[in-house]
C-alpha cells in the first residue's frame, strides 16, 4: 500500500518517530510537510495518514478529493484533536488492521 504521510516536525519528533512505525508494518511510505503538500504529491497515492493536530490535518484534506485519510492526533495530552480519528499510541494497531481488512 502507498502511503503519504503528512506531518509538519522533524524526524526527531513524535511524527518523524512514527514513521518507523509505518516502515515495519510494511508501506510504502512517501513524505510531504504540511506546508508543501501539492496535488502532484497525491499521484498513486492509496492512503494520507495526517500526524499531528487539526492544522496538519485540514492542510491535508485540502488536496484530498478520493484518497482516504487517516487523522491522527500526534500529542493527545497537549491537542484536543477535534480532527483526529486516532492517538499516535494507537496507530501501530490501525495500519495493522487496514492491511488486514483494506481501508475502510
Amino acid at each position: 500500500m502507498r502511503a503519504l504521510v503528512v506531518c509538519k516536525h522533524s524526524s526527531n519528533s513524535p511524527e518523524g518517530q512514527s514513521c518507523i512505525i509505518l516502515k515495519k508494518e510494511g508501506f510504502h511510505i512517501f513524505y510531504s510537510w504540511k506546508d508543501t503538500l501539492s496535488n502532484s504529491d497525491l499521484k498513486g497515492i492509496d492512503l494520507v495518514i495526517a500526524i499531528g493536530g487539526d492544522g496538519t490535518i485540514l492542510s491535508a484534506s485540502h488536496f484530498l478529493k478520493e484518497t482516504p485519510i487517516l487523522a491522527v492526533n500526534s500529542d493527545f495530552l497537549k491537542s484536543e484533536g477535534v480532527l483526529s480519528s486516532i492517538s499516535l499510541p494507537q496507530l501501530e494497531n490501525k495500519l495493522e488492521e487496514i492491511k488486514k481488512n483494506g481501508i475502510k
